[in-house]
This record gives C-alpha cells, sequence and structure tokens, in this order.
C-alpha cells in the first residue's frame, strides 16, 4: 500500500505541474490576445467583456454538486479540449461537455491537490478481499461489524472470515463505500518465468510496455485504451511469462476463435495452457467455481459487472488482467469494471491515435422517416466495392437485409471458426451483435448500421472501433436512424463525441428537428449487481 501511496503522489504531483504550466500558459494567452479580443469587441459590440474574460482563461470550467453525493459536474465548453472524469451524454450538448467527478473516477486519474481540497471527496479506507477473509484497518473493526456483519464470522482486529456465498455481496458493498476490494501487490518473482513470444513492444508499441510494468507492480490492471490499440498482446505476454493454470474469459465464440489464431501464431505454448471460455456460455460460472488459477484474463470486461456474469469475479484467482475499449455501461456500473478489475491504465483516444498514425473515420447518421426509408438509403449508400459490413442488432431485420442484397448472415447460430471465414473471404456480409466485439478486419472499409442496442454509448464506441483495425484510408461509418430512434436513442452517439469523432448529421426528412438532449431532474439510481441469474431482455432499435 505505501508503495501504492507514492506513486500516487508522483502522479498529483505531475498533475500539479500541469496545472501550474497551463496557469502560465493562460497569462500568455491574455497578454497575446488582449489586442485580438478588442478588435473582436469592436465587432460584435459592448456586451464582451475582456477584463470579466480573464478568470475564465484562467479557469475554463465550472464545477456543481450534483444530487448525489460525493458527486461533482464540471462543465467545460467544448471548444476546449479538456477531459477528465466521465462524459455525462445526457447533460452534454452541442456547446458544453459535462463532466462527472465522483470518488471512483479518482481511480482513473488521480486528482490535482487544488481539486482535491475544493471537492473533498472521501478517500478509500484500505479494506480488500483476501483468500475468503476481508482485511481492514483495527480502528475500524466496530465500524465493520456494524455496516458489514452480515456477510462476515469470526470478526477480529483488522480482519474477519467472509460467510459462504457472500463474497460477492460483500464485495459490492465495498464497492459502494468506494473501496478497491483487492490487494494490490508485487508479481510474486516465483511465479514469472522467461518469456516465448513471438513479439515485442519495438517502436510505437512501445507504450504497451507500461502495461506490463504495471502488472508486476500491482498484479491486477485494467487496460483501457482504444480499439486497435494492441490490448490483446500485453495481456498475451502476461499470459506468457506468468505461471500456473491460466484462465480466459471471452464475450462470444467469434472473440474466441480470434483468440485461438492469436496463440497460434505468437505463443503456441499458450494453447495447453489457457482455459477459454465465453461470458456467454452456458455454465461458465460453474465450469470454474472451484478451480484455482493463478491469472484470469477478462477481455470486454465492461461485461463483467452484468447480473449474468457478475460471478465470474469470484473465481479464486492470484492475479487479474481486464481489457476494453469502452469500460462504461449505461447502467452506471463504471466502478466495478474498475475495482474488479484492478489499477487502471487508460489514454485518450486522440493520443493514441496520434500515437500510433491513424485517423479519425468520417461518422455520417442519416436521420430518415420510417423502416422502409431506411432501407432505402441503405441501398443507396452501399457500395459493393468496397469490403462493408452491414450492421443489426435485430436478428429478423438482418436476414432481410441479407436476402435483399444476397450476402452472408454472422448471427448467434453461425459457428465461431465460420465467423471468421466469413469476415476474411466475403467482400461484404450482414452481421449481429457476435461482431460488435474485439473482432479485427483488416481490409474492412464502411460500416452501415441499420439497427442497434437502444441508447448504448458502448456498443457504438465497439462497434465503430472495428474500423480502427482496418488498414485502409477513407473508411466511413454510417448510422441510419428513423425520426423516433434518433429522438429516442441519440445518446449512444454522445459516445463517439467523447472520443474525439465529428458526427455530419444528415437529415432526409423535412419535418425533422433537431432537439437538444433532455435534462435530467433526477439521477438515476445505481443498482448493486445481482447474483442470480436472470433471463436476458433483449431492447433493440
Amino acid at each position: 500500500m505505501e508503495e501504492i501511496k507514492e506513486k500516487l503522489k508522483e502522479s498529483i504531483k505531475n498533475a500539479e505541474k500541469v496545472l501550474k504550466d497551463l496557469d502560465s500558459y493562460s497569462s500568455l494567452l491574455i497578454k497575446n490576445y488582449e489586442e485580438e479580443f478588442k478588435k473582436l469587441k469592436s465587432s460584435f459590440g459592448s456586451f464582451l467583456d475582456f477584463e470579466t474574460m480573464k478568470p475564465f482563461l484562467r479557469r475554463p470550467y465550472k464545477i456543481i454538486p450534483s444530487k448525489r453525493p460525493n458527486e461533482f459536474y464540471v462543465c467545460v465548453p467544448k471548444f476546449i479540449d479538456f477531459q477528465i472524469g466521465w462524459l455525462d451524454p445526457n447533460l452534454s450538448d452541442n456547446a458544453w461537455n459535462v463532466f462527472i467527478i465522483n470518488k471512483f473516477t479518482q481511480w482513473f486519474e488521480p486528482l490535482s491537490s487544488e481539486l482535491k481540497e475544493e471537492l473533498k471527496l472521501p478517500e478509500a479506507k484500505g479494506m480488500f478481499i483476501e483468500n475468503s477473509k476481508l482485511i481492514f484497518p483495527e480502528n475500524l473493526t466496530e465500524k465493520v461489524k456494524k455496516e458489514l456483519g452480515q456477510y462476515l464470522e469470526n470478526i477480529e482486529k483488522g480482519r474477519a472470515k467472509v460467510k459462504p456465498a457472500s463474497e460477492f455481496f460483500l464485495l459490492a458493498e465495498l464497492i459502494s463505500k468506494g473501496e478497491l476490494p483487492f490487494r494490490f501487490k508485487p508479481v510474486d518473482k516465483e511465479d514469472l518465468r522467461e518469456p516465448n513470444v513471438k513479439f515485442d513492444f519495438s517502436g510505437k508499441w512501445g507504450f504497451q510496455k507500461e502495461a506490463i510494468d504495471k502488472f508486476l507492480q500491482y498484479g491486477h490492471i485494467g487496460i483501457f485504451w482504444f480499439t486497435s490499440a494492441g490490448k490483446s498482446f500485453p495481456a498475451m505476454y502476461i499470459m506468457d511469462i506468468t505461471k500456473g493454470k491460466k484462465a480466459l474469459v471471452v464475450p462470444n465464440l467469434t472473440v474466441k476463435e480470434q483468440w485461438i489464431n492469436y496463440f497460434k501464431q505468437y505463443a503456441p505454448h499458450l494453447l495447453n495452457e489457457v482455459e477459454i471460455y465465453t461470458y456467454l456460455g452456458g455454465g461458465t460460472y460453474g465450469k470454474m467455481l472451484g478451480k484455482e488459477y493463478s491469472l484470469i484474463v477478462y477481455d470486454e470486461v465492461h461485461m463483467l459487472p452484468a447480473d449474468t456474469f457478475c460471478r465470474l469475479a469470484t473465481i479464486r484467482t492470484k492475479y487479474v488482467v481486464g481489457l476494453s475499449a469502452t469500460p462504461t455501461r449505461e447502467d452506471h456500473r463504471e466502478d466495478y469494471v474498475i475495482s474488479l478489475t484492478g489499477v487502471p491504465l487508460g489514454q485518450r483516444w486522440k493520443d493514441l491515435i496520434q500515437l500510433l498514425g491513424k485517423e479519425y473515420h468520417k461518422i455520417n447518421v442519416y436521420v430518415v422517416q420510417n423502416e422502409p426509408a431506411k432501407l432505402k438509403k441503405m441501398k443507396e449508400i452501399f457500395k459493393p466495392d468496397k469490403k462493408t459490413i452491414i450492421y443489426s442488432w435485430r436478428l429478423d431485420l438482418g436476414e432481410r437485409i441479407a436476402q435483399m442484397l444476397n450476402l452472408p448472415f454472422i448471427s448467434g447460430v453461425t459457428s465461431g471458426r465460420k465467423r471468421l471465414e466469413i469476415l476474411k473471404e466475403s467482400k461484404s456480409l450482414v452481421a449481429s451483435s457476435v461482431v460488435d466485439l474485439g473482432v479485427s478486419v483488416k481490409d474492412l472499409e464502411n460500416i452501415i448500421e441499420v439497427s442497434g442496442l437502444f441508447g448504448s454509448r458502448r456498443e457504438e464506441v465497439q462497434l465503430s472501433g472495428r474500423l480502427f483495425h482496418s488498414e485502409l484510408k477513407g473508411k466511413e461509418h454510417s448510422i441510419i436512424m428513423t425520426i423516433d430512434e434518433f429522438y429516442k436513442y441519440k445518446k449512444r452517439l454522445t459516445g463517439l463525441s467523447e472520443k474525439g469523432f465529428h458526427i455530419n448529421l444528415i437529415p432526409c426528412v423535412k419535418e425533422f428537428i433537431f432537439k437538444e438532449p433532455e435534462k435530467i431532474t433526477k439521477p438515476k439510481e445505481i443498482r448493486k449487481p445481482k447474483v442470480k441469474e436472470k433471463k436476458e431482455v433483449r431492447k433493440f432499435w
């Protein structure tokens, strides 16, 4: 814990230096642009006041308390390239970005001393679970008995045994209190071996080495780089250097087959060392229960907090790695994504895109009258000479489009190996949600989206992220929505805006009027995951 505190102090020191540099830079801007501002004033009229603009240039954001305890909104004009906490899609609009800061967002990036002092967010008390025991500071013994006693037995000073079948409920309770419930400590040297993989982290990929260093330092990490930034490679390297029984949990059979191909190409020995399971596989929890692993890697770890999958977080393992380009959830369980994984590693999409020499592709949003008009627009923009995935979350609509254009259709009934063959060999195809995660198609040129999952920002970003894997230029992502769908589910588009995409809104109906997002008057309640499995309800547009 002391080592972690020192690292946090170092991060805070760096953040304060950045703020100091920013303050100096803003002073320079004020000096350099005062004359330009006078010219603007003469053009726009007397309502522009330079003196009152000086404080804005020094502090171009506003902090407003939320209705939730220990949570704040940070409002920033959209023309300022600024990112902190999580972007709120409901309160942000064309002019302002509104970010949320709370006790959980600190785990992504430590706050500066200035913000920390102003916000006074509660700090973690240092409670964690290890070998079915809760470890906590001795001075909190009575507090633990009172607030957590229902999950514990044999409570002593500084430790208590977790009752059978209560571990996940205790995890959820600790997370709700702002605790990171696992003990982060360096990987034991006896658990490591020499690397034996057929790749390295040279050249522009050198930044990936940071993930290896963080894993060796903490043993529990989450890698949240953007799509195509190569999260699979540090994960593979970690699986390679870690001794013992290992498990990899992936979203579906498509991604499972892709991981198998990665192993064959870069680390063949892992085929015999790593058990691969799917979140959606029947009985995955039962198959893993009772086993003890040296390492579990959760691919697309944003799925882990779901009611159906959260029990997988309680499987015995010494070390954990989580992977996701989109650690966001519409049920507001982002804190579970981080706390069930480990120390988060993330860089802004803009920074990594520039580092890797990639470009943002074009995003076109077509707003049409109804479903027939949607299909008409799809046929109009579909280019048979360009490799295209036509995406439909609705299976009936996907089958209809496939028949209409005489294209193959990949869905849940298509075998994992067959899915990859179709993706590789077909010029164009229609696909359901089985290809929106973790699939890499190097020659993909266009995505046409005709049906999506409700207002899911995560799905929209993941889907568009497939184009970052492509090595071709001039790529496009076209989204076709009816007027009703746009008004109901346009918040999914804010996920793209947050990552730096420019969205071209193309109304195809005269009666369409763009409406700003409705303001939230009462925040949604954050539910704790339920351990009991339940039938999932498919919502779609």
